[in-house]
Formats: C-alpha cells, structure tokens, sequence
C-alpha cells in the first residue's frame, strides 16, 4: 500500500472514532428542603419537593443515568397526597430515585399543623387553639409525641355493654361518637345496628344523641 492508501486509511479510522464516541453514563443528583425555593434544585441551593418532582419529568427523557432526589431532614407538609406516574419514571433503563441525604430524617406527611395555643386551665393542663371548621381530625401530636384527645370517662352515663354490643343512649351527634373495638383500633359507629371485624354493636333508635 502507497503513502496515499496509508492516508486514506488514517483518516477513515480517524472518522470512525470520532463519530462514534463511547456512551458515557452519567448521574443526575437533585436536592430539595422543606424550606427550598426556586428551580435549580441544587446541593447549594436545593428546592421544594415538588418542583424536584418537576425537574424530573424534565429530565427522563434525556438522561443518560439515573436521577437522584436528595431530600434533607425535615418536615415536608403536604396538602395532598405526592403521586408518581409514568412521568415520574426512568427510560432507556436508568431510575429515579428519591432518598434521604446521608445522614438525614426527611418526614412527608399531610397534618394540619396547628399553632397559637393558649392556657385556658392550668389545674387541668388545658390549652386551645383556632381550627378550621371543617377539620375532623383522628390523631393529636404535641412536639411530635402522641397526645390524648379530649374525651369522657370511661363507661360515661348512658353507655352500656350488653350481650350484643354496645349501647349507649342520651348522647348528641351520633356520627361524633368513637368506640374502641378489641384490636385496639378505634372507629366510629352511626345510629342504628351495625356489624364489625371485631363484633356486633348495637345502638338504641336514631332519636338519641351524642357527644
């Protein structure tokens, strides 16, 4: 082969490299904070979770590695529940991935946080605060400890166990009553019979009441 087919055989092999570079596979690392702000989503400045969650369906399409959400430590409010789809998902065999930074406790919930407590009876260790009217919540956590919510003795006027159930009679707003069944886990009951996992309940003619 002459020097001219050397050449033309160099630059061929050359062309060959050059057009074809090897894949490179590289990782997106994403931060959010329950105090984030803007989009950059960044370790210096990390964003909110659900512009995370934006930055993501941005990115799937074309990434070429797996993305990475870093949540830090904290209480990430929600008002609704956080829901992945297809969108959400990772192509061309890369994932996404949402974890907790090292070291950290990222806590989602959706709780209604309730502030401006005052002292109305120090005897008894009451305090109270402003809630929306439509809150009808289950669960009280004070400092992040489980708290009693307010209630009646046990066994309070009115309230019997029989053979067949519970019943009770003399009471207000019905729908507002709560009775503990064996397992422990509470439920409420409405007026008339009704039938539970644990047993029979039963309830005196709709014209009772309770509170």
């Amino acid at each position: 082969m002459g020097l001219t087919g050397a050449i033309t055989a160099a630059v061929l092999v050359a062309s060959t490299v050059v057009g074809n570079p090897p894949h490179i596979v590289q990782q997106v690392n994403l931060f959010a904070s329950p105090t984030g702000t803007g989009t950059a989503c960044t370790q210096t400045q990390p964003c909110g979770l659900a512009q995370a969650q934006q930055n993501v369906r941005g990115l799937v399409g074309q990434a070429t590695g797996d993305i990475v959400v870093n949540l830090a430590g904290g209480t990430y409010r929600r008002t609704a529940p956080l829901r992945f789809g297809v969108a959400d998902s990772g192509q061309h065999g890369h994932q996404v991935v949402y974890q907790a930074e090292s070291g950290q406790t990222p806590t989602l919930t959706g709780a209604r946080q309730v502030t401006g407590f005052t002292l109305v009876d120090a005897t008894k260790n009451i305090y109270r605060a402003a809630v929306p009217i439509s809150t009808a919540s289950r669960q009280l956590f004070v400092n992040g400890v489980r708290a009693d919510r307010d209630r009646s003795q046990n066994n309070p006027g009115g309230f019997s166990v029989s053979a067949t159930g519970f019943t009770s009679a003399g009471w207000r707003t019905p729908t507002n009553c709560w009775a503990p069944r064996a397992s422990s886990i509470w439920t409420v009951e409405p007026a008339g019979s009704t039938t539970s996992p644990a047993r029979t309940r039963t309830w005196p003619p709709p014209t009772w009441n309770c509170r």
